[in-house]
């Protein structure tokens, strides 16, 4: 797995932190896996345990990620401990013209969860949103019943700016979403607070 990750995919950004390795995926590497990898590879690379899932992501992809104006960066989290991917974060609907993206995140593997290491790619994918990407608004959409998620924006500096109203459609029912945001000037004030999570 580690092979198929950083010597077969295309190259892109690989940022390393103290327990992971965070391979981009932007819309070549992401192209380049559904084109050239058999269905077995594919959920690997993604941490996919189950068919329904690799269906997901396929018709995401043949449907299209990109516009003219809309692009994603995303990152495969890999293991060092491990040595897999255990789950992914990064950006999507991203506004290119407008400076500004959606965050999302998620750990694949159970047996990985509560150690910290979302919190830990967090630390340097946001940077590098600001940085690399030149973003100038970061958003995240959670619903308010997500306690973990919405304790790990806080420690990032992101701020409640309300919510929307029956916003996403989960397991057959409209739930609402509070919307968090964190600006670079706010990002830019707080960079003690990214070196010491990092």
């Amino acid at each position: 797995m580690e092979s198929l990750i950083f010597s077969v995919l295309p190259v892109s950004d690989v940022i390393e932190t103290e327990r992971l390795m965070l391979k981009e995926v932007n819309p070549k590497v992401s192209d380049f896996i559904f084109t050239r990898l058999k269905d077995n590879e594919i959920k690997a690379c993604y941490a996919l345990d189950y068919d329904d899932k690799l269906k997901i992501e396929k018709e995401k992809w043949e449907k299209g990620l990109t516009t003219y104006n809309i692009s994603f960066r995303n990152f495969l989290l890999f293991s060092k401990i491990s040595k897999e991917v255990i789950g992914r974060a990064g950006f999507h609907t991203w506004q290119i013209h407008h400076h500004r993206a959606e965050i999302g995140y998620g750990i694949d593997k159970a047996e990985q969860l509560n150690k910290g290491y979302m919190g830990e790619a967090l630390a340097a994918i946001i940077p590098y949103g600001f940085e690399q990407m030149e973003l100038n608004r970061i958003e995240a959409f959670l619903s308010p019943h997500n306690t973990p998620s919405v304790k790990l924006m806080e420690r990032f500096g992101f701020v409640k700016e309300g919510s929307l109203r029956e916003h996403y459609f989960k397991n057959g029912i409209h739930e609402d979403s509070d919307c968090y945001s964190i600006l670079r000037r706010e990002f830019d004030a707080k960079p003690a607070l990214f070196e010491t999570i990092r």
